[in-house]
């Protein structure tokens, strides 16, 4: 037979409920207001995973932001993408240079060579990445032939519009990716070398 709760029980339980109710209340009125930035950040389809997880655990790991992430086309703080999506009104800070490869089955001749020049493509059927970057050289149409000149790399880096403040957040990140940028160019210099007089 199930047991139901006395009346003295439930008057207990509205009164233990009403206390908790305005602790909690009155705990809230002492708090700090959430001081969190909201961090909306526009990301290309076509990112290199590891890379890009790689490039967000920073900002994932700060307890002062709450970070968005949506699509490269979409209104967002800054984006990450390929430096050719770049519109007239962004900065731009690279972050890195992709290749790009092609996918071949085993039997095609093409699949022989170790690397590609353009020239090698000229007449060889390509799939149409609709969510690349470059889709727009290719069209809809499949029956369209047009001569096309496409990079065989990319640059991919974050761009934010030169006319709007970045969150506190995103100048850390960028300005720590400038840094990081002017370091690997410097080790890629030669060194000079030293002579005697």
């Amino acid at each position: 037979m199930p047991q139901w709760p006395s009346a003295s029980a439930e008057q207990f339980h509205a009164l233990a409920r009403r206390i908790i109710d305005e602790a909690d209340a009155a705990r809230s009125m002492f708090r700090r207001p959430s001081t969190k930035t909201n961090v909306t950040l526009g990301l290309m389809r076509t990112l290199d995973v590891p890379r890009t997880i790689a490039l967000l655990k920073p900002l994932t790991a700060r307890g002062d932001i709450t970070l968005r992430l949506v699509d490269s086309d979409e209104r967002a703080d800054a984006r990450i993408i390929a430096k050719s999506m770049l519109r007239a009104d962004e900065h731009f800070v690279a972050l890195w240079s992709e290749r790009y490869v092609a996918a071949l089955p085993p039997s095609h001749p093409l699949a022989l060579k170790e690397k590609l020049r353009t020239a090698d493509l000229a007449g060889v059927p390509l799939i149409d990445r609709c969510h690349c970057e470059q889709s727009a050289f290719f069209g809809r149409d499949p029956q369209a032939r047009r001569e096309i000149e496409v990079e065989v790399k990319r640059e991919v880096g974050v761009a934010y519009r030169a006319s709007v403040s970045l969150p506190d957040a995103l100048k850390d990140l960028v300005g720590k990716l400038q840094k990081q940028k002017q370091k690997e160019k410097e080790k890629q210099k030669p060194a000079r070398s030293m002579r005697r007089p």
